[in-house]
């Protein structure tokens, strides 16, 4: 028989622990978590939009991503998390290895361009695992929206994430690696790319809120990137990177910051 824990019992629970079990010294060293946010330099096609950086193995750009490699090693991360699953780690960090020993041709993705240099010039010996895979199912929420006259709401989401990729193109074309990446780390790009999502959980009925359960989805999948993080954590000096996905930034930055336990370390300080 399960035990259901609700907030009422759930803070009984956590008042009856020790005293000391309950509090951190306020100035004990609490573990940094570096979120950076980064388009997918090839696109994605999981994804619902979806910049891209094609020209990122032209010379220019490989001058302005080793300024920002540079820029970022100044955070000095002990571990350099992606967005690979444990099931995939094993092969990308045979590729890792193979680069290190330079046996291996770096590809056109953002792991290769920004966490293999980045991991080499530290000196770290592999890459981390924090991705978590789970199905959001846009197909329904469609259905759902034409079958409630919801199409309005789902027109507002897409204009929505077409006015974010738009802006993250202006910003590539018209400046430096490290200033589209200044920029996808904001606090106002990190919104406009969670705005979709809000509009799309407006979908559905009170009966079937198709809207509100694929949203769900989606905070799960970050809560479980979350705890993928935490695990990683083996001392207080911890100081780890996560390379990811820009649409998970805001989300994985907001767990990090209200976690009394952790510190979220401020990507604009370490981007040229």
């Amino acid at each position: 028989m399960k035990t259901k824990i609700y907030a009422a019992g759930l803070l009984a629970v956590l008042a009856a622990l020790p005293l000391a079990a309950q509090q951190a010294a306020p100035d004990a060293p609490k573990p940094s978590i570096l979120i950076l946010g980064t388009v997918h330099f090839g696109g994605s096609t999981a994804d619902l939009f979806s910049p891209s950086v094609p020209d990122i193995l032209t010379e220019k750009r490989q001058r302005e991503l080793a300024e920002m490699i540079a820029a970022l090693k100044r955070y000095q991360p002990t571990k350099i998390a992606v967005e690979v699953t444990p099931a995939g780690i094993g092969k990308l960090n045979a590729s890792y290895q193979a680069y290190l020993k330079g046996e291996y041709q770096l590809k056109g993705d953002e792991i290769d361009q920004i966490a293999f240099r980045l991991a080499k010039e530290l000196g770290n010996k592999q890459l981390w695992a924090a991705d978590t895979k789970l199905d959001m199912d846009f197909d329904g929420l469609m259905a759902a929206a034409a079958k409630n006259g919801q199409q309005p709401l789902m027109g507002q989401a897409m204009e929505a994430g077409k006015s974010a990729v738009q802006e993250i193109n202006h910003k590539r074309e018209a400046g430096t690696i490290g200033a589209l990446f200044r920029w996808l780390n904001s606090p106002e790009a990190l919104m406009a790319n969670h705005r979709p999502y809000l509009y799309l959980a407006q979908i559905g009925t009170a009966d079937d809120p198709k809207g509100a359960e694929v949203l769900a989805g989606w905070y799960k999948r970050n809560l479980l990137i979350y705890g993928n993080l935490v695990r990683l954590i083996e001392s207080p000096g911890e100081r780890i990177l996560l390379l990811i996905g820009q649409g998970h930034a805001k989300l994985l930055s907001e767990y990090v910051a209200e976690s009394p336990n952790l510190r979220l370390a401020d990507p604009l300080r370490y981007l040229p």
